[in-house]
């Protein structure tokens, strides 16, 4: 989506500085997930993922602005980022989510949740409430993953492949 704004903005907007952070995440990386989840015959796989809680994220930590620059630099565009308040996305999208969805289209909720970081967190650091276990995809992966797949993918290495 940000590439095609590329194509015909002037400029790449980001809101509150573009200071968000987010750990994307490929999707053929939480396919082998599944895949892993889905051996069925393996025993020692059903018993220690039980009450599992696997938190998605990809080996990437990126801010917002930095997701941008990554966009146009795959692109060979050169666009300038600028920053918007908040309050400009958040009338912004009041005013398009009543249209017809489009290119443009951001909602208000969307504005609401680029103020919160999307990040995995540290699983030492979530309280346990019904005895679940936690872990994130990258370290699951590596622990259950076949040989040779046992790395989550980068946005360096996805993102030409999409763009």
């Amino acid at each position: 989506r940000f590439a095609t704004l590329s194509k015909f903005l002037p400029f790449l907007p980001v809101f509150g500085g573009g200071k968000s952070l987010f750990q994307p995440v490929f999707a053929g990386d939480i396919g082998r997930a599944i895949e892993i989840l889905s051996r069925t015959d393996d025993q020692a796989i059903l018993s220690e993922t039980r009450n599992l809680v696997i938190q998605a994220g990809g080996p990437d930590v990126l801010t917002y602005r930095e997701m941008m620059e990554l966009i146009l630099k795959t692109t060979g565009r050169w666009r300038p980022i600028v920053s918007l308040p908040f309050a400009v996305g958040t009338l912004q999208g009041a005013v398009l989510e009543k249209l017809p969805e489009n290119i443009l289209t951001v909602t208000r909720s969307q504005v609401e949740q680029l103020k919160l970081d999307s990040v995995v967190t540290e699983p030492s650091k979530i309280a346990s409430l019904h005895g679940e276990k936690y872990t994130t995809l990258e370290a699951f992966v590596k622990r259950y993953g076949r040989d040779g797949q046992r790395e989550l993918r980068s946005l360096e290495t996805v993102v030409p492949t999409y763009l």
